[in-house]
């Protein structure tokens, strides 16, 4: 191991980002160091590399960002127990300090002092990153490719599973990576009919191979009146809103029935209006905000339904070299993939 790593980062406060080589980081106390072996680019990513108003508000530069990744443990900081040289792990995002209202009531994914990794404190898009070990998630039995989609995957069983999904009807708006994997888990946790939301053809029919049982564009058919007409009337049980758009998120609340629930993923790039009495206060919706995944207890229900054989390799589409990060930013800005993974 040198001395020096290539690391994307983005220095500057408009689109776009540098290569830079930089010095290897070194794990201090109870941190170690992991080789990225896999790293995943997410919608929030382009958020950072777009630098629109959301990015501009929550990031301080300069940073190495990206935040789905795994690898190998190559170096343990001091008064680190559990790991060893050579474990193959992936790293939960959420830095939190443990000792806050929210850390010690089973909330910590919610802490107060919380760092995320990759948008606070510097992230994956490098040969190497340096993160606590209470973070780290041994790949016992599972890949790496798995490993660098966890937090993805986490978002949306967190989702689901939020609510009672067995025997409900299930709107997904916006079916990139996290969309598609509302779709399958849902799937597997007896959802009763599944209805896709995209205005990407591609994706929608990404979205159909996933098991959702119809897919609507609105660019070419009303979402309201389709879902009104697929369930008789009275409106989705469950609508899961991923694009962030203020015109997906306005279509949430048109599509959602009387007393449902809706639960807001995506992340809007400026603010959004919303009638309250007439969309939340009197038909009495359900509304809850999702961020990240449950510390750890989201953890164990994605690998529980991995091991009860939840398929979700086809949600990746496609595999470049890192050194093609430029080709999957841009497959991700024109959302014509599913996820794209990049290795060292």
């Amino acid at each position: 191991m040198g001395t020096l790593m290539k690391a994307v980062v983005k220095t500057r406060k408009k689109y776009g980002y540098d290569i830079k080589n930089l010095a290897i980081p070194r794990p201090k106390q109870g941190e170690i160091l992991v080789r990225i072996k896999v790293v995943g680019i997410c919608g929030t990513d382009l958020h950072i590399v777009e630098w629109n108003q959301w990015a501009a508000s929550r990031i301080k530069l300069p940073l190495i960002f990206g935040h789905e990744f795994s690898g190998e443990i190559v170096e343990l900081g001091p008064a680190v127990e559990g790991l060893s040289l050579g474990d193959l792990v992936t790293g939960e995002t959420h830095i939190t300090c443990g000792n806050c209202f929210y850390c010690k009531t089973c909330q910590s994914h919610l802490c107060e002092n919380n760092q995320v990794i990759g948008l606070d404190v510097n992230g994956a898009f490098a040969e190497y990153i340096c993160f606590p070990a209470k973070n780290a998630w041994k790949l016992e039995g599972f890949s790496l490719e798995t490993g660098a989609i966890i937090n993805p995957l986490g978002n949306a069983v967190y989702a689901v599973l939020s609510t009672a999904v067995t025997g409900s009807s299930v709107v997904v708006i916006g079916c990139g990576p996290v969309g598609l994997y509302s779709i399958i888990t849902a799937r597997n946790s007896g959802a009763s009919a599944i209805y896709a939301v995209d205005v990407n053809n591609y994706r929608l029919d990404l979205a159909r191979k996933m098991g959702a049982s119809r897919c609507i564009n609105p660019a070419n058919e009303d979402v309201s009146e389709v879902v009104k007409q697929e369930t008789k009337g009275i409106g989705a049980d469950i609508v899961l809103e991923i694009s962030g758009s203020s015109s997906g998120i306005s279509s949430a609340f048109s599509i959602v029935r009387r007393g449902g629930n809706i639960r807001l993923i995506g992340i809007p790039k400026r603010n959004v209006s919303l009638n309250l009495s007439e969309r939340i206060i009197f038909p009495e919706i359900n509304l809850r905000g999702i961020s990240g995944r449950n510390l750890y207890r989201t953890y164990y229900q994605i690998f529980g339904l991995l091991n009860s054989g939840m398929d979700v390799d086809p949600v990746v589409t496609h595999r470049l070299s890192f050194a093609n990060f430029a080709e999957g930013i841009a497959l991700m800005s024109h959302g014509y993939c599913g996820k794209v993974l990049l290795s060292m």
